[in-house]
């Protein structure tokens, strides 16, 4: 019993140490109302970030990994149908979402949102780990896409405390893929690229 107290109390603190090491990207998000463009600037960035745009029905519209130290893109949504669109910035220890409002007039950030994260969903060479406590015991989705957002495998986990998971690409065809995991609150993702 105490050799699992010191562990767990040893991890922890492994835990904390290594997340403090990481540096949170500086992230700002702007717009240009009248040319429906919106300005993402990062800085600092010590591990990757995910850039996406989404629309409401979660088909993604733009994905990109950024690990540059200093980040800057325009985005133009001219093209883009009116309605709401999810902007998505996510490393290994934050997430931002913000609610884009997209009409024939002006582009508006309605809403942000930003969350710390738990890692879930560890990359290590041509694998992805899936390790997740499910606390509340709810249903939990998992589903792999790949670039073309086509679903090539769909698990759903019902009732179980811990779900674990290693899913392998090192025999996948060239492709930019995405593992999926939805647990009732919160939706994580990370993605390989097979080169």
């Amino acid at each position: 019993m105490k050799n699992i107290l010191k562990n767990t109390a040893i991890l922890t603190l492994l835990f904390a140490i290594t997340t403090g090491m990481a540096t949170e990207p500086k992230i700002d998000l702007k717009t240009d109302s009248e040319a429906k463009i919106l300005v993402l600037e990062m800085d600092a960035t010590s591990s990757k970030s995910e850039v996406r745009l989404t629309d409401s029905n979660d088909n993604i519209v733009h994905y990109e990994n950024v690990s540059e130290s200093s980040y800057t893109k325009k985005f133009n949504l001219k093209n883009l149908e009116d309605g709401i669109y999810y902007f998505t910035v996510e490393n290994p220890l934050k997430k931002l979402v913000y609610t884009i409002n997209l009409n024939n007039r002006e582009i508006k950030i309605a809403n942000k949102k930003e969350s710390s994260q738990i890692p879930v969903l560890r990359k290590s060479g041509y694998r992805i780990f899936l390790n997740l406590l499910n606390k509340d015991l709810n249903t939990v989705k998992v589903k792999v896409v790949n670039g073309n957002n086509e679903q090539l495998d769909s698990r759903v986990f019902m009732g179980d405390l811990n779900i674990g998971n290693v899913y392998n690409f090192e025999n996948a065809i060239r492709d930019n893929y995405i593992v999926v995991v939805h647990d009732g609150k919160n939706t994580y993702r990370q993605s390989i690229s097979i080169e």
